[in-house]
């Protein structure tokens, strides 16, 4: 148990006196600069040492207490307070990158569903006008060819044979001029039906892409 401590000790005299490593007797111009992960990392190995300082040290039997180095403890928690205040600046910038990074996904978040909104608002109103444009030629169509079939007809009522297939004639052509108006109906819903399916997949793709990011970024909390 002595060895192990003895190796924790020289451990920690080697890296705190290794090159690059916070000074703790200039704590100003150490506060003056802006923390890096190196900084992080050696706080964050001071308190290994003074984990293993603890877990390693020899137990005074029939009591389970340790006997610690306190001078090797002291010398940990003089180099932790003074490497510190270097800590607490990584925090508060890395709050500040995590801030500033959800504030940038959402400002994009929202602009995207915006866009989507533009798009979709603009398909339903060029799908509107279209099948109200179809409806319309449809209508005027199957009107025109009502009325020359009700003028043909007309024209042959004189004659009973002829007055006959004038009228079975003139049913046709109105059951036909029907028909086609339906189906230009049809077609018109089925245009309108496939723009609307069209703008709800795009909204859906952009809901998406919005979820996604959210979750990427809960990751990364």
């Amino acid at each position: 148990m002595a060895n192990e401590n003895d190796r924790i000790y020289d451990e920690f005299d080697e890296n705190a006196s290794g090159a690059g490593q916070p000074d703790v007797n200039s704590e100003q111009d150490a506060n003056a600069n802006i923390p890096t992960d190196d900084d992080h990392t050696y706080l964050m190995t001071l308190l290994n040492y003074l984990q293993d300082a603890i877990e390693y040290a020899s137990v005074v039997p029939l009591t389970g207490k340790r006997l610690v180095d306190t001078d090797m403890c002291m010398d940990i928690l003089r180099d932790i307070r003074g490497n510190l205040p270097l800590a607490i600046q990584y925090a508060e910038q890395v709050m500040r990158d995590r801030d500033n990074i959800i504030d940038s996904a959402q400002r994009t978040a929202a602009n995207k569903l915006q866009s989507a909104d533009v798009r979709a608002n603009a398909a339903i109103d060029d799908a509107a006008r279209r099948s109200h444009q179809m409806l319309e030629e449809a209508q005027a169509r199957a009107d025109k060819i009502i009325k020359d079939a009700e003028i043909r007809a007309r024209a042959m009522i004189d004659q009973n044979a002829i007055k006959i297939a004038a009228q079975n004639e003139g049913r046709a052509i109105v059951n036909e001029a029907r028909a086609e108006a339906n189906e230009r109906r049809l077609e018109a819903s089925a245009y309108s039906e496939d723009m609307l399916i069209n703008v709800e997949k795009e909204l859906q793709r952009a809901a998406d892409m919005v979820r996604q990011r959210r979750q990427s970024l809960g990751e990364k909390k």
